[in-house]
């Protein structure tokens, strides 16, 4: 089942610090869709302050 998206690229963050949260925050801003967004972390604390601003798959 197509999500409506297919056509818009994945993108993923390796890092979820405060340089990821400003690029993700102007991507949905702009209009990309947060479920074709993910990002990963090491730090619980960066995942946690993330999740506080964007509905983004965090790892």
């Amino acid at each position: 089942m197509a999500d409506g998206h297919s056509h818009l690229p994945r993108i993923a963050f390796v890092g979820a610090g405060n340089m990821a949260s400003s690029i993700i925050g102007g991507m949905i801003e702009s209009g990309h869709p947060a479920d074709r967004i993910s990002a990963a972390d090491p730090f619980p604390d960066s995942l946690e302050r993330l999740r506080a601003v964007a509905p983004v798959a965090l790892f």
